[in-house]
């Protein structure tokens, strides 16, 4: 999602078809990574959280419109009570702090569904953003360190995860589920 040749190819080749897309769920993140650009010099979460699924859900607007009653989910997060949007999305005046980026871009995420469900309820289309839970076994976390999770409150002061946090961790399916809940449009 951070190649923006990556994303026109798949949409042309999926527009090229002639098929109708019916439901498009935007649900790649990264998240707690150092500061890292694409080949744009756009911050990274930022391009993968949100400009990607801008990128593709523009790219593939005309297959969309073509089903006649289509959903886009962007699949998001509580993060976004991290941050609001700044006006400095790519962090080239102000310090880097990775969770404020990942929240940055999950509210660029949720306001992207938003203004979408109104520009694109008169063609059929409606957007949605969701938070699919706290999930277990995922990779999302893979390069914090044990100080950002004592930070969070997920780990006692001697790196054990709370017993109350393993209890509330939804499995992959059960995440994954809170995607594909949503009930269907009906005009």
């Amino acid at each position: 999602m951070m190649s923006p040749a990556s994303i026109d190819n798949f949409a042309e080749k999926f527009i090229s078809s002639h098929r109708p897309l019916h439901l498009l769920i935007n649900n790649a993140g990264i998240m707690w990574i150092p500061l890292q650009r694409d080949q744009r010099g756009i911050e990274s979460q930022l391009a993968t959280n949100y400009l990607g699924q801008f990128h593709l859900t523009a790219k593939l607007w005309p297959a969309l419109k073509k089903a006649n009653g289509a959903r886009v989910v962007n699949v998001s997060s509580l993060g976004h009570h991290n941050s609001s949007f700044n006006e400095d999305p790519n962090f080239e005046k102000r310090n880097y702090e990775t969770l404020e980026v990942y929240g940055q871009s999950k509210t660029a995420s949720k306001l992207f569904a938003l203004e979408l469900d109104n520009r694109a309820k008169d063609f059929k289309v409606r957007a949605y953003s969701l938070h699919p839970g706290s999930i277990g076994g995922t990779e999302l976390g893979r390069n914090a360190d044990q100080e950002q999770w004592k930070k969070l409150g997920f780990l006692d002061e001697n790196g054990n995860i709370h017993p109350e946090i393993i209890a509330s961790l939804k499995t992959i399916p059960q995440g994954a589920a809170t995607t594909f809940l949503l009930q269907p449009v009906h005009y």
